[in-house]
């Protein structure tokens, strides 16, 4: 498959880069970019490690399809031992990102140690380097990459970073990629950030080898596509609607995380889904979306491109795991500015916009739903760390706990599911169970 046989190993106590062979043994034996970077962590950290500290290590791993014409073939990995359960915590993002790891030539980018001072690293092709980042630290995702951009002097860089609450070590904070693009499970932007690691730039000229049999490859993802392009899924809905079109599907079946987690529909679910965003608006005419977009070499393009109006800011995303959570929260219809405003504003600081708001904050003062614009508070304070769930500055002892789902998993949901505690998002851990009954659905 399309391996380059190199890892980049960046060690942030001594500001050193060094490249390395990539254990091919493990990458047969270990398929994917989660299998081989999970092998390589706990091959090289303590399983007792503290995740905030220098001995933990991440990986940022591409897999065997990455950069190539698969479709979905942009995604990357992060790996490391995650903050939000002490457990091994694997993150995967879209975008560009991964793709440009691979055409510089790197399989995987090994972090370990701590920086005594912020810095970021730079990669164009072989040449690896860490640069300060004391004038970024404290900045948004996108105020980072737009920085990084202006100082090399290139558009084309993928870069990937943290935000405030990364810095802050907020335990379910995400690093962000192409500005919209998210690891956002298990708190791997905390790791990150504990590092005084900001942001990753990467500019790759060389391409994809390794392929063995290219013909036989050229074939297996063309067959590939058509089967995508015949669903009705992937070949209709995702294109069309995005992953919000879940958000009806979701409501009726009785398992929409409402008011913070109180209730398991929402009224108004239809004002907000996928299809309302095609809908024009009464202020100027226009729908909130404006078009879909595609990560790297992906024929599905599910994400989405949406504009408010001209008085509020064009922000990209909308995706049903933020909506899910946050505009159901805001406990009145109509508001699909509101959601997209919100969800951007997250997204801005590498917060997860499926987080919770808990019942109160850290200093006790309650949290109430319902608020609209005025909730921006609440977002800035999550990013700063002042959130059960955070851990600014090393300080007050923090319980850890697992952010909810877009998905209620209660019993009253249409197809309830455990989860175990170790293994946030998706993958290994979930447990289908067999429903005890069904909530009554509008269809």
């Amino acid at each position: 498959m399309g391996w380059n046989r190199k890892v980049l190993r960046v060690n942030l106590t001594a500001g050193t880069c060094t490249e390395e062979a990539l254990n091919m043994q493990w990458a047969d034996e270990y398929l994917g970019s989660r299998g081989l970077a999970t092998k390589y962590l706990v091959s090289e950290i303590d399983p007792r490690v503290d995740p905030l500290s220098p001995d933990n290590k991440m990986i940022m791993a591409t897999g065997p399809l990455t950069g190539t014409m698969a479709s979905t073939g942009g995604r990357y990995t992060v790996v490391t031992k995650g903050p939000l359960t002490g457990a091994i915590a694997c993150s995967n993002s879209g975008g560009f990102f991964g793709a440009e790891m691979k055409f510089a030539g790197w399989d995987m980018v090994i972090f370990e140690g701590k920086s005594a001072k912020p810095v970021w690293l730079y990669i164009e092709n072989d040449k690896a380097e860490l640069r300060d980042a004391s004038g970024l630290w404290g900045r948004s995702c996108w105020e980072t990459e737009e920085k990084i951009k202006e100082q090399l002097q290139d558009p084309l860089v993928r870069i990937s970073s943290i935000g405030v609450s990364g810095e802050n070590q907020v335990l379910y904070s995400c690093i962000v990629n192409d500005l919209h693009r998210a690891a956002g499970r298990s708190g791997v932007g905390a790791v990150m950030g504990s590092k005084n690691l900001k942001a990753v730039a990467i500019r790759g000229t060389k391409g994809v080898s390794g392929i063995k049999d290219f013909g036989a490859f050229l074939k297996a993802t063309n067959d590939a596509k058509k089967v995508l392009a015949d669903n009705a899924v992937t070949g209709q809905g995702l294109p069309k609607y995005g992953t919000q079109v879940l958000m009806n599907v979701i409501n009726e079946i009785g398992a929409l995380p409402t008011r913070n987690h109180r209730d398991v529909q929402f009224e108004d679910a239809s004002k907000i889904s996928a299809e309302a965003m095609h809908e024009k608006r009464a202020s100027d005419g226009k729908t909130h979306l404006v078009t879909n977009a595609a990560c790297f070499g992906c024929t599905i393009a599910c994400g989405r491109i949406s504009e408010i109006d001209k008085t509020h800011f064009t922000v990209r995303g909308g995706r049903p795991r933020g909506a899910a959570v946050r505009q159901p929260d805001l406990q009145r219809a109509g508001h699909g500015p509101d959601l997209l405003r919100r969800h951007r504003r997250c997204g801005d600081g590498a917060l997860r916009a499926g987080d919770p708001y808990r019942r109160e904050d850290r200093h006790g003062g309650a949290l109430r739903l319902g608020r609209g614009a005025g909730e921006d508070g609440r977002d800035d304070r999550a990013r700063r760390g002042f959130r059960q769930g955070a851990r600014p500055g090393q300080q007050a002892p923090v319980r850890k706990v697992r952010p909810p789902r877009a998905v209620d998993e209660r019993e009253g949901a249409g197809i309830p599911r455990l989860r175990l505690a170790r293994h946030p998002g998706h993958g290994p851990g979930l447990r289908h169970l067999q429903p005890r009954r069904l909530p009554p659905a509008r269809l």
